[in-house]
This record gives C-alpha cells, structure tokens and sequence, in this order.
C-alpha cells in the first residue's frame, strides 16, 4: 500500500532522526586530528561498523598490529554515540589499569569538547555519566563491573590479553574468556547493544581466536588488518628473513601515510617470524612453532676485541632430575652492548656436557681464567641452594642466583627478546664445528618439552641480563667503558 505525503514525511523525519546528523567519519575529522584529514584505509571497516551500531547489534572482532588507531577509533565511536543517542551505557574492558585509566579520561576529555553535558555528581574517571543518563563505565579485566546493564550501547574488549608472556598461559587464557562471558558479555539488557572486541592477536586460543572457533551463538564480522598484503590476493605475506622480499610492486603495507610503510614493515620482520606472523599479520603461529627461525651471524672469536660498552654474564643452566627435559650442564659467556632493538650479543665461551659438578666447576674456573665474573645459575625449584652447595666445595668461586624476576614465564617466553635478536642478526655465534651442536639445538627448539634446551637457556640468561632498554638502566653484569 501506498504511504500517504504525510506518512511519507513522517517516515522521512523518523529516519533522520535515526541517521541524520554528524557521521561518524565527520565526527573523527574535526575532534581526532591524530587520525589524519581523510579515513585511514585500513580503518575504513571499523568506522563502518560503529555506523551500524546504532541501527543494529554489531558483533565483531577486529585483529590488527598495535599502535595503529584502534583504541582512538572506538574511544571516538563511543563518544559519538554519546553525542547521538546520550541515553545509551558503554562499557569499556582492557587488561592493564593505567590504560582504563588513559581511556576513560581521554573519553571523558573527548566528550566535554564535543559538548556533551557531563553530570557533576558521576564524573569518576572509571565511571562518568551523562545529565541525560547515559555513560562509560571502564575497568580491567577481572574487575567489578557488574550492578548495571546497556542498552542500545557498546561494550568494548580492548586488547584483554596482556603480551606475549600471558597469552602463553592457558590459565589466564581462561579466566580472561570466563570473565568476557559472564562478566562484561551479561552487561547486555537489550538485543540492540554492540559487542566490538579489537586486539592483536597473540595466540591461537586468545579471545578472537576462541571467537573464530566458538561464535557463542551469535552472527560475527571479523575484521583482520594484517601490516602487509599481497596486492593481487589481499593475502598476508612473509617478506623473507630480514623483510628483503617486500616489494612495493607487488605488497601494500597496511597505512604507509601513519609511517607504517614497508620500510617499518622490513623492521619488524627482521626480529623473527613468530613474532611477525603473531602480532603483524594476525595469524599466531602454534605453541610448537620455532622461534629460531635462521642461522645466526657467526663471527671470528680469536680477533673479538672486547672494546667499549659490553655487557658480560657468566651463566649457567644446572643439570639435574629437576630438569623434566634433558640433563646436561650448559655454561656460557654471553656479551650484550646496547639498548633497546639496538642491543647485539655475542657467545664468548661455552662448556656443555654431561658431568658430575666437580667436572663442572672445573670447566667454570678455565673459563674464568680468561673472563673473571661471578657465577650467575637458575636457582629454582630444586635447585635453589645449588649456590651454597657450591660454595662448600670452593669458597673462591663467586656464585649467585639469577634474579627471579628474570625467571618469570616459560622457557618460550623468557627466549622471546633472545630469539628476536638471534633472528635478526644482532646475536652472534663463534665459527668453528664445535658451535654447531649449539646452533642446531636453537633451531629446533620450540619450548614445549623439547629433548634438549639447555643452550638455549643459557644464552637467555645471558641475553636479558645483559639486555638494558636506556642508558641509565645499568646493574648487574660486568661492563666495560660502562
């Protein structure tokens, strides 16, 4: 049946009302100037979906590298549904506090120079309301954040894993994906509230990835953002050891106007393909994936000149039954100059074998001879008095724990920034045969129950002692020129 003009006037004016006005693309131009003059390509999708939000639910993830606009693009979109239906309740779920915090008050900010009123009495950073009732409700993951619900708003899980060292356990994976459901999922009081959950991937089984496998019953979008595609394909490429294989003629880097062009993208290629796969191209690679993915640069140990500025450890990793995966003894010198993705390392001096702890310690005193550090062993579990045990057999050998702090995580995440600089060619290995044993035991490691690791956490010690992230960050190794 026809629409009479007055029913076709009214019908007119209903939909004005539901998507007339400022659009979002518009909105973000003239209060985000950090997002540039025009949509940026790669997040033209997610500003469509926040469209769609307030003419249905919108369930998607959205898998992209970081510090590419994602916290800023959702943090506008909730704030421009404030200023377009200012009735509505968001919710906002990330893992860290200080970046709730950075959130909430960058939304909060955002909103009062839009003009949206902001009630007085409810102007706590975490939890600000509107005059006309709406707000933003932010917190971590784990936090309180049931006692109210949404309608027709956004709930948003930002980011709900940490890094690498928390997605590599399945504990924090399942206590962050049973807080996402009956948690923050259950703040949902109406069919029309959005569910968005952008991150970087981390892990096969992290939240996006346990999406993919389980919808939970609902429709999904998935967004996936990979640094570097195929022109032709649109199909995320590797780029070669050291990134040498992107070429412009034929891969698009995923926002070359934000500096994030091939020239970044051969950067972050070159600290290791696992890493790369994971958090740049949103396709994590299984837990028994190598993470030492090459041969490593080799260098002449007789002309090492040990000159300005090295770091130098004297580490072990102990043989013993509280080992679960080989039992050898690996000693080793390990060199590290440097900061940050700067730092380079060199292997100095290396005794691996089966033996009995005098034979040990005998090895430990000739390498001291010609490198005089104090003994630095993992001490954990059974073996935490090792260091006395030690010291009642030879008062004068120097000997210590390495911090705990260093020994947090699994072996796979503790080799992580070891790993990174192997692959990129700023960890270096002495020529000659007898390293070769050492090498192949680095590419075939995966740090799930690997039948020999022991070289491997040897040079991890040694790696992230001596690593330094600035200048001022010294202590703990033996240093020259420092």
């Amino acid at each position: 049946m026809a629409l009479s003009p007055a029913e076709r006037a009214r019908l007119e004016a209903l939909r004005q009302v539901r998507d007339g006005g400022e659009r979002f693309a518009a909105f973000v131009r003239r209060t985000c100037p950090e997002l540039g003059p025009v949509v940026p390509r790669h997040l033209a999708r997610l500003y469509d979906l926040i469209e769609q939000t307030r003419r249905r639910a919108v369930w998607a993830t959205i898998s992209m590298p970081p510090r590419l606009g994602k916290s800023t693009t959702v943090r506008a979109g909730v704030v421009w549904r404030m200023l377009r239906d200012p009735s509505c309740q968001h919710f906002y779920v990330t893992f860290a506090d200080d970046l709730t915090t950075d959130f909430a008050y960058a939304a909060r900010k955002h909103a009062m120079a839009a003009g949206i009123p902001i009630a007085v009495d409810r102007a706590n950073v975490h939890d600000w309301k509107l005059s006309i009732g709406g707000g933003l409700k932010s917190t971590t993951v784990g936090g309180q954040i049931t006692g109210r619900g949404s309608r027709g708003g956004i709930i948003i899980g930002d980011d709900l894993i940490k890094g690498r060292e928390a997605a590599e356990s399945k504990t924090v994976r399942d206590k962050t994906w049973v807080y996402l459901l009956d948690d923050v999922m259950s703040r949902r009081d109406d069919d029309r509230v959005s569910v968005l959950i952008p991150g970087t991937r981390w892990h096969l089984d992290d939240p996006i990835g346990r999406i993919l496998k389980d919808p939970i019953g609902e429709v999904w979008d998935h967004v996936k953002l990979p640094a570097v595609v195929d022109a032709t394909t649109g199909a995320p490429v590797d780029g070669g050891p050291r990134g040498e294989d992107f070429d412009p003629a034929h891969h698009v880097p995923i926002w070359p106007e934000g500096g994030k062009d091939l020239e970044w993208a051969r950067k972050e290629r070159a600290k290791g393909a696992h890493r790369w796969w994971s958090l740049y191209q949103q396709e994590p690679r299984s837990q028994d994936a190598k993470i030492f993915d090459r041969e490593p640069a080799r260098f002449n140990l007789d002309a090492f000149e040990l000159d300005d500025g090295w770091r130098l450890n004297l580490v072990g990793d102990p043989a013993g039954t509280a080992k679960t995966s080989s039992d050898y003894w690996s000693i080793g010198v390990v060199a590290v100059r440097g900061f940050g993705d700067e730092c380079e390392g060199r292997l100095l001096a290396r005794f691996h074998r089966q033996a009995k702890l005098a034979e040990v310690l005998a090895a430990v005193r000739r390498i001291r001879e010609r490198w005089p550090l104090p003994l630095r062993l993992e001490c954990v579990g059974g073996f935490a008095l090792l260091p006395d045990s030690i010291r009642m057999i030879d008062a004068d050998l120097p000997v210590e724990p390495i911090p705990h702090h260093l020994l947090r995580g699994d072996k796979r995440a503790r080799a992580t920034g070891y790993s990174e600089a192997w692959n990129s060619g700023r960890f270096a290995v002495p020529l000659g045969r007898e390293y070769d044993e050492f090498i192949e035991e680095h590419l075939d490691f995966t740090g799930l129950n690997d039948p020999h690791d022991d070289d491997v956490d040897m040079g991890a010690h040694g790696w992230n002692l001596g690593w330094r992230g600035a200048p001022e960050d010294f202590g703990g190794s033996w240093s020259f020129g420092s």
